[in-house]
């Protein structure tokens, strides 16, 4: 759904000027189409953005069931890997219940986490004691090894802070076996400074994620 609380967010996007309803530009069909008919592309992520219950516009078992339709019309054959998003700081329990449901329902490519996100508009640390160490440690119970977290590109309403990836390195230090994807490698972190070759010991951007 393009409604919701990212409904705005989603209409300024250029998918949203597909030609037809913001609804429909967003839907499955529309992005099978635009996916795996007018482009190149082989195999896809399709992930999801942080919401609370009953306003997400793409749920976990939405992802993992067109993940399922996709790989089916393209004769079995693996077309799209699936994440499943989880929300640490956002009534827990339920939260940990899901990544076990998803996992056991229908299998899952890696965890996906907005650490700027946040309920009440304050986000959290991968090294955060009550939020973050759970959370990596039932990914790892699950067998999912693979941890996705968006740092960089502060999204509406998302709090710049936790964009900063200073707790990348204690965490893959933490948990050796378990591996981090750092969606768009803090870009933008600690202001909109220009992004250009590496400043040593430079704490913006691209920069404090390398330092």
């Amino acid at each position: 759904s393009a409604s919701g609380p990212y409904g705005a967010f989603l209409s300024i996007l250029p998918q949203a000027r597909c030609g037809k309803a913001t609804q429909v530009c967003f839907e499955q069909n529309e992005y099978i189409r635009q996916m795996f008919l007018n482009s190149d592309t082989t195999v896809s992520v399709l992930s999801g953005i942080p919401a609370t219950d009953g306003s997400n516009p793409l749920t976990n078992e939405e992802i993992a069931q067109s993940r399922d339709i996709i790989d089916m019309m393209a004769g079995g054959s693996q077309r799209v890997v699936n994440h499943c998003m989880v929300l640490p700081n956002y009534n827990q329990g339920a939260q940990f219940d899901g990544m076990q449901h998803i996992k056991e329902t229908f299998g899952v490519g890696a965890w996906k986490c907005y650490t700027p996100w946040g309920p009440n508009g304050s986000g959290y640390y991968l090294d955060d004691p009550d939020t973050g160490i759970p959370f990596i440690q039932k990914g790892l119970s699950l067998g999912v090894k693979l941890f996705c977290s968006h740092k960089g590109v502060p999204l509406p309403t998302f709090d710049t802070v936790h964009t900063n990836p200073r707790d990348i390195g204690v965490v893959a230090k933490m948990f050796p076996d378990a591996h981090f994807i750092i969606y768009h490698s803090a870009y933008q972190h600690g202001g909109a400074a220009a992004e250009g070759p590496y400043v040593d010991g430079g704490m913006t951007g691209v920069n404090s994620l390398i330092t």
